[in-house]
Parts: C-alpha cells; structure tokens; sequence
C-alpha cells in the first residue's frame, strides 16, 4: 500500500539531520527551510503544497534524490509550520519568496546545478518563476500544479457550488485585495512557463479532482522549451508514490535527452 511507504519514507526522511536556514520576504516575514547537505554540486530546490507539511510531499522523492547524490534545500513556505504569515496566497505572493530561496541558495551554497521540484501549490510557485531562472537550473519537475491563482479559486469554488461562482470569486478577489493585500490575478503559471526556456517535466493525476487534468495539459502545452508530461491513473499528488519506478526512469530518459 501506498500509503505504508509514504508513511515509513516520511519517517525516515524527518530523522534525517539538517541545517535549518531562514530568509526574510520581501514583506517582513521570516520564513525558514531546511539545507540536507550530501556535499555535493547539485541541488535539489523543493516547495511544497497548500497547507502540507514539506515532509508530506518530499519523503519519497526526496530519498531518491539523496540517493542520486543532491543535497536538497527544503523550504517552508509562509503561512505553514514556524514560517511567519497571516496568508496563504496560493502563489501570488510565494513566487517572490521562491526567487529569493533561489537567490538564498546560490549565494549561500553556490551550486553547479539546480533541479526545481513543486507538488500541487508548490508546483504552480515553480512555474510562475520558470521564466526568471538561469541556465544553472537543468530542469523543473511540476506535479499537478494549476494554470493560475484565479483560475483555480474559480475552479474550487465551481465544485463546491453551481451558483454564481464568477461572483463568489470576485468577492474572495476582493477580500485577498483589501485585507491580504494581493491580487489573485498575479499569480500566472502558464503565462511564464510560456516563456521558460529550461527543461520542464510534468507529472499529473488522470483522477485529480483538486487541479484538473485539463489545467495540466493546458500548462504543458504552453511550454516552448523541452518538456515531458507523465500521465499517472491516479488522485491529486499522489503520482509519485503510486508510480515512482516508472517516473524515475521516464524522468533519466528525459534528463538524459
């Protein structure tokens, strides 16, 4: 079962030892991660979903990453655990915290090559800074991550109810303006994996009812660089764990290529 090994993964994977940095946002907040350092030049860069624990997205990829000799930079983003914030801004506001995670690991730890991994939020934050990203970056793996922040407060709000969602959306724009101080509108995924030109390898669930297969394919259609999209039969962000052989080796091939 999957779920036994994402369990015992998890354990091990939080036994681990680390070096826990933080950075300061652009808007004041402490915001901190964890550096598993394999004294190595290759550097796996992960972000997390909404309102998950790192552990809980990073146990079992985060292993073979080990494995393979990366050291991993585990960030906590705002708003979850010890990270400070009132807000969770499904990306608008976390992009900016990525880039300076970026910029945190390459001045702290100057590493050769730079993999970015995201899962579901986490995914869509990978995104919405693939097109700021320079060529130290060998790759992005994005797992089932949405088009955009709008787009999916809409989408979420359509499976909870059938009436006037556009207008339940346009309050929760205006409730994130007035008192979160962002704009739902800013956080655009395949606007700027329309602009990437590094590597993107995709992996989505056909049964995800959370961010839908539609938006995936909508993302990596967008995409102009080289890109793979891994199709799992399986629920939301949880594709890794049903399938990990098989996306190991299609994600080699890839890298290979």
């Amino acid at each position: 079962d999957f779920m036994d090994i994402t369990l015992a993964n998890m354990d091990k994977f939080m036994k681990l030892e680390y070096e826990e940095v933080s950075i300061i946002s652009n808007d004041g907040l402490k915001l901190y991660g964890r550096y598993y350092n394999n004294n190595s030049a290759k550097t796996l860069l992960f972000f997390h979903g909404y309102h998950a624990s790192p552990f809980n997205n990073i146990n079992t990829p985060g292993l073979w990453f080990l494995e393979d000799g990366y050291n991993i930079l585990l960030i906590t983003e705002r708003a979850h655990e010890k990270s400070e914030g009132k807000y969770i801004t499904f990306g608008v506001k976390e992009k900016e915290d990525a880039m300076l995670w970026y910029n945190f690991l390459k001045d702290n730890y100057n590493p050769k090559e730079i993999v970015l991994y995201g899962v579901s939020m986490g995914g869509a934050i990978v995104s919405m800074i693939s097109d700021k990203l320079d060529s130290t970056v060998k790759a992005l793996i994005i797992d089932s991550a949405f088009t955009g922040t709008y787009e999916e407060v809409l989408f979420s709000i359509r499976r909870k109810s059938k009436f006037f969602p556009k207008f339940f959306t346009l309050g929760i724009s205006l409730y994130c303006k007035l008192l979160g101080k962002f704009n739902l509108e800013k956080g655009l995924a395949k606007k700027a994996l329309s602009n990437t030109n590094i590597p993107v390898f995709m992996i989505h669930g056909k049964k995800d009812k959370i961010v839908p297969l539609s938006m995936a394919k909508e993302n990596f259609e967008a995409i102009k660089s080289k890109k793979y999209l891994y199709l799992a039969n399986s629920d939301h962000a949880v594709s890794i764990y049903t399938n990990l052989e098989n996306i190991k080796k299609e994600y080699y091939d890839f890298i290979k290529k």
